[in-house]
């Protein structure tokens, strides 16, 4: 004891150690914690300020996305059956056929298969006719025309009898691809409102 009162400094000096570890400290980390939740209610505060500043712009892209759903849901054809589809499908194709003069020789389904990450199936149709030459461009743009999405993935034309005043006739297959909206809530969410 006698050599502590002969070190009067470190006795103050570990008093007031212990004084800044157990008073000092806490205190400050109590400080720094409310400084850190104030400057993170801050931060929320200026977010919402901004999210209610931008109501108008906000509803201008909410309205500007109502209408690209429009223009995507009259790109594809709405879900169904898949057989009602395909006979429905195969039924238009073969009117669209019949109205330019062509003969159907083989038509029939290959496959369908959904799109990765798409609520999109595509079913594929592989059809083979015959006719006159001059009429085929004028069946594309038929084709084309459709308001929903239709490709055709393969075509091949054997010409016959071709002169310089006929374009003589053809033989063609041709793999035609709809596309149509799944039917399960990836697709139903499309058409909803």
């Amino acid at each position: 004891m006698s050599e502590i009162r002969n070190h009067p400094f470190l006795i103050t000096f570990l008093l007031l150690l212990i004084c800044i570890k157990y008073v000092l400290h806490p205190v400050v980390e109590w400080q720094n914690d409310k400084l850190w939740s104030i400057a993170q209610n801050n931060k929320r505060q200026i977010r919402a300020a901004e999210a209610i500043a931008n109501v108008e712009a906000n509803q201008v892209q909410i309205q500007t996305y109502k209408q690209q759903k429009k223009i995507l849901q009259s790109m594809f054809y709405k879900p169904m059956n898949e057989a009602e589809f395909k006979l429905e499908q195969q039924q238009w194709l073969e009117e669209l056929v019949d109205q330019y003069g062509f003969k159907i020789n083989n038509v029939g389904w290959t496959y369908s298969v959904k799109m990765l990450s798409k609520p999109v199936i595509t079913h594929r149709l592989s059809l083979n006719f015959e006719g006159q030459t001059y009429e085929l461009p004028a069946f594309h743009l038929a084709l084309a025309a459709n308001p929903e999405w239709i490709g055709v993935e393969t075509f091949s034309v054997d010409t016959i009898g071709q002169r310089e005043e006929s374009l003589g006739k053809f033989r063609a297959t041709m793999d035609v691809v709809f596309y149509q909206m799944e039917s399960e809530a990836g697709g139903q969410e499309l058409y909803e409102e």
